[in-house]
């Protein structure tokens, strides 16, 4: 009957496919020859396994998408307990807003996160006028890609008004499809104290060039780190000529092997040797000196370094 073969060709058939999804497919699809499927059937069947398929790649990739977000968000908490307890500050630049998300930063300096918005304008404002143009000199460098990354020191002024010596890294971590920056991130350092530490070491070293007595800076086997202009003048020798020698090269042939073993031996056992001493200058002049020898006190387990002064007194003989 014709209402009855219409009527069949509308009802669906059930079946399981390889992925264990139902699919309800129409008797027209199923064919009468023995066969499982006719050709609209297969075609079916090929569109509903292409829609499962596009489904379990979609979760997926949904699902590795949310294994990724939580690996990045362990990644910042982790470099965020990592720079918290090394003393470094984070940020996240947002360069077409202006915005700056800083973690640690306005700690650093002494404000809290209300008074510190993170504005790049705000952080100029606090920067000492003497580095705002080198600073900004060296941003401009990076985000027009003519440096692989951002480094500067300058100071920027602190809550209880002093200035604050910081080192600021950072690089450009995404940009357009026309090379346009869009974002860049960084750390910032709080390096006052070693600044201090840097200072107080170029005045030692004005004071050591300045005097009249001679100083010499050795390693523990007494080959020469560093020598003022004192033992220049007197020894008339370059300074490229002195440097990584050994110290008793510089000495005359008056003093055996007897009594540079000793002097060794006082220095490994006392740290310290005192006396009088003949050397020779370039001239071939031997003069008389005064001498001491000190160990610089460092801490353990590092290389010991000796300071030598002396002075001429051959005059004085």
């Amino acid at each position: 009957m014709e209402f009855e073969t219409a009527t069949a060709s509308k009802v669906k058939k059930p079946l399981i496919t390889c992925f264990g999804c139902l699919l309800l497919l129409p008797s027209s699809a199923f064919a009468d020859n023995g066969n499982l499927f006719n050709d609209s059937g297969w075609l079916l069947l090929l569109t509903a396994v292409s829609a499962t398929l596009t489904l379990i790649f979609a979760l997926l990739r949904y699902r590795s998408h949310i294994r990724s977000l939580k690996q990045l968000e362990q990644s910042q908490e982790q470099l965020s307990w990592a720079l918290w307890g090394s003393g470094d500050g984070l940020w996240d630049w947002d360069i077409s807003s202006g915005i700056v998300s800083r973690k640690g930063i306005p700690e650093m300096l002494g404000y809290s996160a209300d008074e510190f918005k993170g504005t790049t304008a705000q952080l100029l404002q606090l920067m000492h006028p003497e580095d705002t143009d080198m600073v900004t000199r060296e941003v401009e460098r990076h985000l027009s890609g003519d440096s692989s990354h951002f480094e500067a020191e300058y100071r920027a002024l602190s809550k209880d008004g002093t200035w604050r010596w910081i080192l600021d890294k950072g690089k450009v971590v995404t940009r357009d499809a026309k090379g346009t920056p869009l974002r860049a991130a960084g750390t910032q350092t709080d390096i006052t104290e070693r600044k201090r530490a840097e200072e107080e070491l170029r005045l030692a070293a004005e004071v050591i060039q300045s005097m009249n007595e001679v100083v010499v800076l050795t390693d523990p086997e007494l080959n020469v780190r560093l020598v003022n202009h004192a033992f220049i003048r007197l020894m008339g020798l370059p300074e490229r000529e002195v440097l990584n020698r050994p110290l008793h090269r510089f000495f005359s042939g008056r003093h055996g092997q007897p009594f540079y073993r000793d002097l060794m031996n006082k220095l490994k056992q006392e740290h310290y040797w005192r006396g009088e001493l003949w050397q020779r200058t370039a001239s071939e002049q031997e003069i008389l000196t005064r001498l001491e020898i000190k160990q610089i006190e460092q801490f353990k387990n590092e290389h010991q370094y000796y300071v030598v002064i002396f002075s001429d007194i051959t005059e004085q003989k």
